[in-house]
Parts: C-alpha cells; sequence; structure tokens
C-alpha cells in the first residue's frame, strides 16, 4: 500500500551483549553506534520530514531498553531519545515511536545460542529453548512481526501514535523472571 508519507527507520544490533563483568571498554563503545545512527539519521533527514509537512520515525530498539541489563545503555538510549525526537517534531507533524522487541531468531541470536551451547555442552535448539520457555507465549518473536509493527506505525492509521515505545515480546514483560539468572544457569548448564 503506497502513501505519501516520508519516513526514517533506525535500528543497529550490535550484538555486545554479556553481563558486566565481560562488556569491555569496545563494548562501551559499541553502546554509543545505537544513538548516533540514530541521532545521524535523524539529523540526515530531519529537514526532509518537516519540509515535507510531517512524517514518521521508527526506531528499533529492544526489550532490555526497558529491562535493567548492560546491553540496555544503548537501547534505553534510543528508547528515551524516541521519546525526546516525538516531542519536538509533534508540532512539525513528525511521529516518533520505538519498538522493543523481545526475541528475535537473528544471526547474532544465534551466534549467542552457538557461544552459550559451547560453554555448556548442551545442543544450541535447548539453549534456545531454555531462553524462550518463561516467555508466555512460549516462542521467539519473529523479523516478519517486528517488520509488520514498522509499517503499521510508518503508515497512515498511526499518525495519532507516537512517543510510544511498543514491546512486541510474547509477554515477556508481564511476568516477574530473572532472565539473567535464568541466561547464567543455562550457560551453567543447569536448565531452570
Amino acid at each position: 500500500m503506497a502513501h505519501d508519507r516520508t519516513v526514517l527507520v533506525t535500528g543497529v544490533a550490535s550484538g555486545i551483549g554479556g553481563v558486566a563483568r565481560t562488556v569491555h571498554e569496545a563494548g562501551y563503545d559499541l553502546v554509543l553506534v545505537d544513538l548516533d545512527e540514530a541521532g545521524l539519521a535523524r539529523h540526515a533527514v530531519g529537514t526532509v520530514l518537516t519540509e515535507n509537512g510531517g512524517g514518521a520515525v521508527v526506531n528499533i530498539a529492544s526489550v532490555p531498553g526497558v529491562l535493567p541489563a548492560v546491553y540496555a545503555a544503548s537501547k534505553a538510549g534510543l528508547v528515551g531519545f524516541g521519546t525526546g525526537l516525538a516531542f519536538d517534531f509533534g508540532p512539525l507533524g513528525v511521529a516518533v515511536d520505538t519498538i522493543a522487541p523481545g526475541i528475535v531468531r537473528t544471526p547474532i541470536r544465534d551466534r549467542i545460542q552457538e557461544e552459550d551451547a559451547d560453554r555448556t555442552g548442551l545442543p544450541a535448539e535447548q539453549v534456545f529453548a531454555e531462553h524462550v520457555r518463561p516467555i508466555p507465549l512460549g516462542r521467539a518473536q519473529t523479523a516478519a512481526e517486528i517488520g509488520a509493527l514498522t509499517v503499521f506505525l510508518l503508515g497512515p492509521g498511526a499518525r495519532s501514535i507516537s512517543g510510544e515505545t511498543v514491546k512486541v515480546t510474547g509477554g515477556m514483560t508481564t511476568v516477574t523472571f530473572d532472565f539473567a539468572k535464568a541466561a547464567a544457569a543455562v550457560r551453567a548448564g543447569v536448565p531452570q
């Protein structure tokens, strides 16, 4: 479906992961990649967005941006950046939202699973199953689901949605579950 809105989508998967003691200085430099990419992209097309009578921006963050985690510094920054842009650009007719996906099967996710499998001696698919087991819907999210929401938020049906962070987690954020403890247990080879 074609429409006449100018749009911008930002989102970099740095894949730094890890816990505080294993994310070294280079990892913290990578945290800035998300914010730099979003800021530079917004600067590059901001004038076009406003001169064309408005539009939409969607930032792809991650659920750690709304949960405590080392990786959260980057993604929480992107969530906050999106909220600020929504405030600044709203009067210019530009809607800005952020999507916070939960666990999405990607090459970076597969690499993390393989590393966990190598450390624990467990098959990678078992490691993955343990990661998604506590999610109420019992499965990971798909890139197609994230893409469909992105298309919706960029389209004319979402013109009044701005300043929001939409969590696409299969219910992950609705349960009380210590994901860090579960991940550590899987890394130690002790399924929860």
